[in-house]
C-alpha cells in the first residue's frame, strides 16, 4: 500500500496510486536500493509525469539500472538496442534527485 512497513517494489505502481495536481504535488520516495526489471520488476521507461517529483536516498544508495548496455555486443549503433530509463514528454514541476541511473 506504500506505507513504510509495506512499500510499494516498483516506482511504475506509487504512479498508479497517485492523485496530484498543480496545487497539489507529490513526492515519490524511493528508498535505498537497485531498481531494476530483474530484481525489482520495474518496467522502463518510467514517464516522468508532471507535478511528481522522484527522490532516492543517494547517488550511491539508490539506483535506476536498465540492465542494457547501449554500447556493448553492438556492431553499429543502429543495431543496439536501446532502453530508455525515464521518459519525459511535456513536465512541468517535477524533479528527479539523489539516484544514480545507468545500464548494467
Amino acid at each position: 500500500n506504500g506505507s513504510p512497513s509495506s512499500p510499494l517494489m516498483t516506482i511504475g505502481r506509487a504512479y498508479e496510486l497517485l492523485y496530484v495536481s498543480e496545487d497539489s504535488p507529490a513526492t515519490i520516495y524511493v528508498d535505498a536500493g537497485v531498481y531494476s526489471p530483474s530484481i525489482t520488476g520495474e518496467k522502463f521507461p518510467i514517464e516522468v509525469k508532471s507535478n511528481i517529483n522522484i527522490e532516492g536516498r543517494g547517488a550511491d544508495l539508490t539506483i535506476l539500472d536498465g540492465e542494457k548496455d547501449n554500447t556493448s555486443d553492438c556492431g553499429s549503433e543502429d543495431s543496439c538496442e536501446h532502453v530508455n530509463i525515464l521518459y519525459f514528454n511535456n513536465v512541468e514541476n517535477s524533479k528527479i534527485s539523489n539516484m544514480r541511473i545507468c545500464h548494467t
